[in-house]
């Protein structure tokens, strides 16, 4: 492994940074929410369109772009996509209407849904099967560098001008990414395909799992604990800048807590594949983190107007959430997988897609509350969180035979 870090860690840093540019499109500007709501005049449920449209688009792009690349080749289909997204970003950072901005915001995660997608198939392409396992943890330090780093950044660059330098700044990353590629990146897929399929056979194999029980189960559970989470991202600059008076600056540094918080979730994961704890009791644990955290938030209504109290209990929540998704993850993707090994790449997409949907569908309920941001964030949360316990014990109960993870579920984790 040592050898193909030495040799190949160009391709896997780049990979990294292709998947921080998909989700720092985001996290960049999470804190300028507000400060967007006053620029245009606006409700705080319309300027959360931007993110609710996003998610949309990242969901229906994993179901074609992986497709789009088998068909054109890896290389092509990222470099027409970040290319793309560099034009929308900085368009996006010079318009002065909302409505367009939501709309240039679900074409810029079409472009960066080829970046979450098509690296890990590179990754696959190009490496062995125990490379894999280390070129994969190394480029998924993006997906912890990303809410860590980019809220901060973007909420000095925000107080440095206002929130089109965030725009601006997604902008020269993702030109930087672009010549990276365009020098670097080699055509990994040796066998195109020689036509993209009928649109009644790609939507024969979707059916399929979607109509499967047990599928839906995984999908509604994992689906429900990341709305969980995205209720926080969505509406919690509102609450700790707008309702409490946190600073931008200050609020940032929470993701850097919600970063530690994924790690830490990972970190179980570890210890219960050491452990031989079997994927199902791993995702369970994971629901009860994410139950308690719908409960925990319900404290607000001791004290609503109490600043300190609130501030609390919503990151409190937030961390205890976003822990849970840090074991569910991985056990949730194995069982997937391996329950539905014959078409283990469709499986995993619509799991994606789906998940997408959730939390789509969770920034717009909160978004209702845009006249009261607590409240909204607690009623949310509740109405996804506390329901994923029963609904995963459900699920379990659906599943003909018992399978034996372990050995994929050690892979990705050695």
């Amino acid at each position: 492994m040592n050898n193909m870090f030495s040799k190949d860690k160009r391709l896997v840093f780049l990979l990294t940074f292709v998947i921080v540019l998909a989700l720092s499109a985001t996290d960049i500007y999470v804190s300028s929410l507000p400060e967007m709501t006053r620029y245009f005049n606006t409700t705080g449920e319309i300027v959360n369109m931007t993110l609710s449209v996003f998610v949309i688009g990242l969901a229906i792009g994993t179901l074609f772009s992986g497709l789009l690349s088998d068909r054109f080749g890896r290389r092509t289909v990222l470099l027409w996509a970040n290319g793309l997204f560099i034009i929308i970003t900085i368009s996006i950072a010079f318009l002065n209407s909302i409505w367009l901005i939501i709309a240039l915001r679900f074409l810029q995660s079409l472009c960066v849904s080829c970046n979450v997608i098509i690296s890990r198939q590179i990754i696959r392409d190009y490496f062995n099967v125990k490379q894999q396992i280390t070129a994969t943890a190394t480029m998924l330090s993006g997906v912890i560098l990303s809410p860590a780093l980019a809220p901060v950044a973007g909420a000095y660059l925000s107080g440095l001008y206002n929130w089109k330098l965030c725009f601006i700044a997604s902008s020269v990353i993702g030109l930087a990414v672009f010549i990276w590629l365009y020098k670097s990146l080699p055509e990994t897929n040796k066998n195109k395909l020689e036509k993209l399929p009928s649109l009644k056979d790609f939507l024969k194999v979707y059916l399929s799992l979607a109509v499967s029980k047990r599928f839906s189960g995984y999908a509604i559970v994992n689906g429900c604990a990341y709305a969980t989470y995205f209720t926080f991202i969505t509406i919690s600059s509102y609450v700790y800048i707008r309702e409490y008076g946190i600073s931008p600056q200050t609020y940032s540094f929470v993701f850097i807590l919600l970063a530690v918080a994924y790690l830490i979730g990972n970190s179980i994961t570890k210890i219960f594949v050491k452990k031989k704890v079997r994927p199902k009791i791993a995702v369970l644990t994971g629901c009860y983190l994410s139950a308690i955290c719908g409960f925990i938030n319900c404290l607000y209504f001791l004290s609503p107007h109490n600043s300190t109290l609130a501030i609390t209990v919503f990151t409190v929540s937030a961390l205890l959430a976003r822990i849970g998704i840090g074991i569910i993850n991985a056990p949730m993707q194995v069982l997937t997988m391996n329950d539905y090994s014959e078409k283990s790449g469709q499986s995993i997409g619509l799991l994606y897609f789906l998940m997408f949907i959730f939390e789509s569908a969770a920034a717009t309920l909160v978004s209702e509350f845009h006249r009261n941001p607590p409240l909204g964030l607690v009623i949310i949360t509740a109405l996804f969180s506390i329901i994923t316990v029963p609904l995963w014990i459900m699920t379990m109960k659906a599943r003909r035979k018992p399978h034996n993870f372990l050995p994929e579920f050690l892979k990705n984790f050695e």
